[in-house]
């Protein structure tokens, strides 16, 4: 019988106390929580591409110190990525010279959950290295109709806040009309700046401890679909290449 994916516990959080995030005598504890996430990752997959015909990949972050996470655990979480099909295309334009920089997790527009100390986070990220798809983002955000589009996708978003690298400011993502986006837009340097577009819950907050909390995360997921297709590059949304000349 599978293992379904389960609510979190305050314990969950408590993992991420400073005086844990280096000891590796925590491994197995954040390894159970890291494989909670996993599951939750793979639940959202299955249930995305059933409701929206997205087909996502799903990764989950290292559960130990290592010198990729500066041998500090402070925060685990899953990923969902595009697809084998989606990158294959990308792989086509960039050329062979490009394969290292197509890691899935890391390299593209992502969905994803996090848990720290204090609150669980979902959204919307992208890394400054993603730079096809924080390109492709910043046009959606400067030119009609594409600002349209991501603007009628953003707003129902209420709750959800738009972040430019870690400044301080967040933008509303209820208030963000393609003036805005276009304002945004001016600030948003791809290659430079990491973009978030989240929600948090509070550790203590209800939703994550009740037994339904799984599927309302999916829903959460689902929300954010139409955004993330609203940003990201993808062969049927392509602000970069085509522009160029390219595919």
């Amino acid at each position: 019988m599978a293992v379904a994916a389960r609510p979190f516990r305050l314990a969950d959080f408590m993992i991420f106390e400073p005086h844990k995030t280096r000891d590796p005598d925590f491994n197995e504890p954040r390894r159970m929580i890291r494989a909670n996430l996993g599951l939750l990752g793979k639940l959202a997959v299955k249930e995305l591409k059933a409701r929206t015909g997205v087909a996502f990949e799903t990764k989950t972050s290292l559960n130990h110190p290592f010198t990729f996470n500066g041998f500090r655990v402070d925060a685990l979480w899953f990923t969902l990525h595009p697809g084998k099909k989606q990158r294959v295309e990308l792989q086509q334009i960039l050329g062979q010279e490009f394969a290292e920089d197509l890691d899935p997790s890391y390299f593209h527009a992502l969905l994803y959950g996090e848990l720290n100390l204090t609150h669980f986070t979902a959204g919307i990220r992208m890394t400054e290295r993603s730079w096809w798809d924080t390109q492709n983002f910043q046009r959606s955000c400067k030119e009609a109709p594409s600002n349209e589009a991501l603007s009628a996708a953003i707003r129902p978003l209420a709750g959800y806040v738009m972040r430019i690298h870690d400044w301080q400011k967040l933008y509303p993502c209820e208030q963000m009309t393609p003036g805005m986006l276009q304002t945004f837009a001016q600030y948003f340097k791809p290659g430079e700046h990491r973009f978030t577009l989240y929600r948090q819950w509070p550790r203590d907050s209800p939703e994550l401890a009740a037994a339904d909390w799984p599927t309302r995360l999916v829903d959460e997921l689902a929300r954010l679909v139409p955004a993330w297709k609203a940003m990201a590059w993808a062969p049927d949304h392509d602000l970069v290449f085509r522009k160029r000349g390219g595919a």
